[in-house]
Order: C-alpha cells, then sequence, then structure tokens
C-alpha cells in the first residue's frame, strides 16, 4: 500500500485554490463533451481514427488544464509507477468481474435494464477499426473515465476539507460516494437515460474500481483496473458473437 496522501487537498500542501478547480473542472466537462457530444462522424477522417482522437482529447483536455493550474504537481495523480500498481489494479479489476457479476445477476432481475450499445455491436461482430483499434480506443477512453472521476473526488475531499472542516475521513468519504455518483451519471447516455441503472448498478461498481487508487493514489492502478474489467467483458461479447455466427453459418 502507498505511504503516500492524496494530493492537493490540505492547505499546507496544495497548489490548487477554488479559481484553479473551477477551470480544471470546466476542463473535464470539456473534455467529456467532445467525446459524448461531438458529431458522430467527421468529414474526410475515417471513423476509427476519429473516434481515437476524440478518446485521447477526452482525457488530454482536463491533464492539460490541470497542468496548467498544479505546475509539476499535475504528476502527483499518477504518483510516479511501481510494480505494485499493476498487482493492485488486477485484484481490484478481479474483484470488480466478480462483483458485476454478482450484482449484474440480481438487478436483471429486479430491474428493467438497458443493454451497453458497445457490447451488443460486438457481439453482432461490428468492430470498428478491428480489434487492434478497438481495444488502443477503448483503453484510452477507459483512462478518461478515470481522469474524469478521480479529479472530481480530489476536488471534493479539497472541498470537504478545507472549506466545509470536515474530517479527512469524512471528507474522503464523500469524495469517495460522491465522484461514482458522477461516474453513474456520465453513463446515463450510453443507458438509455435509465437513472436507476446509472445509480445503483454502475454506481456502486464504480466504488470498487476507485478503491484501488484509495489503496495506492495512484490513477496507474484504478486504470489496470478498468481495462482488465472492460476489456473482460469486451472480448466475452466479441467470442460469444463469433461463435453465434459460426454456428449460424
Amino acid at each position: 500500500m502507498s505511504k503516500r496522501d492524496y494530493p492537493w487537498y490540505d492547505k499546507q500542501s496544495s497548489p490548487l485554490g477554488g479559481l484553479d478547480w473551477l477551470i480544471i473542472l470546466v476542463a473535464l466537462a470539456a473534455g467529456f463533451a467532445v467525446l459524448a457530444l461531438a458529431p458522430p462522424t467527421l468529414a474526410g477522417v475515417p471513423p476509427s481514427l476519429y473516434g481515437l482522437l476524440r478518446a485521447i482529447l477526452f482525457s488530454v483536455i482536463p491533464l492539460a488544464a490541470l497542468a496548467w493550474r498544479a505546475g509539476t504537481c499535475w504528476r502527483a495523480l499518477f504518483n510516479g509507477w511501481k510494480a505494485s500498481y499493476l498487482w493492485w489494479g488486477l485484484l481490484f479489476g478481479v474483484i470488480n468481474l466478480a462483483f458485476t457479476a454478482v450484482i449484474g445477476s440480481v438487478a436483471i432481475r429486479v430491474l428493467d435494464l438497458a443493454a451497453n450499445p458497445v457490447v451488443g455491436d460486438l457481439a453482432g461482430g461490428e468492430i470498428p477499426g478491428g480489434p487492434a483499434m478497438f481495444y488502443l480506443t477503448t483503453g484510452l477512453q477507459l483512462f478518461g473515465e478515470e481522469v474524469i472521476t478521480l479529479l472530481p473526488f480530489l476536488f471534493l475531499l479539497w472541498l470537504g476539507v478545507q472549506h466545509l472542516s470536515l474530517s479527512r475521513t469524512a471528507a474522503v468519504i464523500i469524495a469517495w460516494v460522491g465522484s461514482a455518483v458522477l461516474f453513474g451519471a456520465i453513463h446515463l447516455p450510453t443507458y438509455d437515460w435509465n437513472v436507476v441503472q446509472a445509480l445503483l448498478l454502475i454506481g456502486p461498481v464504480r466504488l470498487v474500481l476507485t478503491l484501488a487508487y484509495m489503496v495506492t493514489k495512484s490513477i496507474w492502478a484504478s486504470t489496470i483496473a478498468h481495462i482488465l474489467n472492460d476489456w473482460t467483458m469486451f472480448t466475452f461479447a466479441m467470442v460469444m458473437g463469433g461463435m453465434a455466427a459460426a454456428g449460424g453459418g
């Protein structure tokens, strides 16, 4: 477990003030808009390359704002690199897969769930740009989802400690839950605006992924966990779709 504390939340070490955080949050919204609200195609640009560009900008825009406002302290989001980040990421990725399977099996019986369109396309044999481009693009997008979750986590922690006079523990809990709610909310368009599904299914799954960051204080660990979780489900959908196509042929 990392002995380093969360960055930027206490008055002694934080290079970020209210205006800085406002700029970072606006940049997060801009990055999300590029991914979710940009036109689905761009004239003269291959769809797979356009998708890759959007996935890159999704994380680059807020990270650029963070680097601008925090200076070299922006690197604290990554906390360097240690081999333990890989093992923690794999561990929480496996835990999250198991948790997703359990909560999903329960939810499918009691909730009216919307299907993930990406999984549906893969099951139907549609792989934009081929498998290599698909995994590269989704990997970068999943990293962006970590950025768009963990920066608000750290903002809420900063807000709770510095402006609401909460204890560190209380602020961490609020940041943990609040960022999970945000993560569920940004998935509303993906799941046909199903609020119950986003908050009661996607949100709790996010709590597990964030634990990988909370243990290591590194976005690398939670990104590895997230990629392992989603790539496993994507690969399963591809395999099942391929088997169905072979059987149908």
